[in-house]
């Protein structure tokens, strides 16, 4: 391949730093994530009461990242993740769409050749489609994620999540490593996400993922007794999953999987927690308006734009 410039080889390098706090394992394997657009749906699932009704839940996804090199130690991170899903949160109910916007915007630093640190604002919108601009529709979170290298194939990763939902205030900590060894890569930030792969041949690999997800959205309703509310989002999902990486950078990852402990329950604006911290709630005695779905098959395709550092920088 063609040289190319000192300058663009230290850029180069440096956003390979950057986005190991942001992307899969981009420090270890050399390449970056740009954009990922997912789509998901399941069969029609039962709701919990056994009325004779179910519905749909379908989801598509959106993440981008921008990192801005201010010197050879410190990125501005910025960067936008959405979200969209359709379903019933009732039987007989119309379909629903809740909806997310959020924004990254941060700092990455360079502590040490070993030590990373990423501090990022994440405001965010969420609520009913027709509702997701309205000034109650407002959260504010943040995270503080380090990432600790040992040798070539092995970081650990810590540090902590919060979001200001709309039950009350929420706090993750958060652990993990990454590590390849061989065919098999683990990618683990505990208790939110886990990646087992096993590569079977070059741009093909096959393995088990984990991803839980909390969110909380505002949902106006004309119930007199009710008065406005709030969509509280949690699931589990586990996943076996084939992915095809082409030579033009393009990643496709076909995903099928179950939901565990999944849920939309909704609750009146006043009803809150004291606080949460990961699964546990504590002064959590809400009454919920609505009716559970089961948990349910799913399928899950993903396409990314994966960029090469290594290549482009040989």
């Amino acid at each position: 391949m063609h040289q190319i410039s000192k300058h663009v080889q230290r850029a180069l390098l440096f956003i390979t730093a950057l986005y190991s706090l942001l992307s899969t394992s981009s420090q270890a394997q050399g390449y970056v994530d740009i954009i990922t657009i997912s789509a998901q749906t399941t069969p029609e699932t039962d709701f919990d009461t056994g009325l004779d009704d179910s519905t749909q839940i379908n989801a598509l996804n959106l993440q981008l990242t921008l990192p801005i090199e201010l010197n050879e130690k410190v990125a501005l991170v910025t960067g936008y993740s959405g979200a969209a899903y359709q379903l019933k949160l009732n039987p007989f109910a119309d379909k629903t769409t809740l909806m997310s916007h959020l924004l990254k915007l941060g700092l990455n630093i360079r502590l040490s050749d070993a030590l990373s640190g990423t501090f990022l604002a994440l405001p965010k919108v969420a609520a009913t489609s027709e509702d997701v601009f309205a000034d109650d529709a407002f959260q504010l979170g943040g995270l503080v994620l380090f990432k600790q290298k040992k040798h070539q194939n092995l970081l650990y990763k810590y540090g902590l999540y919060y979001n200001g939902e709309r039950f009350g205030p929420f706090f993750v900590p958060l652990l993990g490593l990454y590590l390849k060894k061989g065919p098999y890569t683990v990618d683990l930030t505990l208790p939110v996400r886990a990646d087992v792969g096993y590569t079977l041949t070059d741009g093909l690999s096959i393995g088990l993922n984990f991803v839980a997800t909390v969110r909380t959205y505002g949902a106006p309703t004309n119930t007199p007794f009710l008065g406005n509310s709030y969509i509280h989002q949690s699931s589990n999902d586990v996943s076996l999953y084939a992915a095809l990486q082409m030579d033009n950078g393009l990643r496709v990852v076909a995903s099928l999987g179950h939901s565990v402990a999944r849920y939309y329950r909704r609750y009146a604006n006043q009803d809150q927690i004291n606080f949460g911290i990961s699964a546990f709630k504590f002064g959590d005695d809400r009454v919920q308006f609505n009716v559970d779905t089961a948990d349910s098959l799913f399928f899950n395709l993903a396409f990314t734009y994966r960029y090469f550092i290594d290549e482009a920088s040989s």
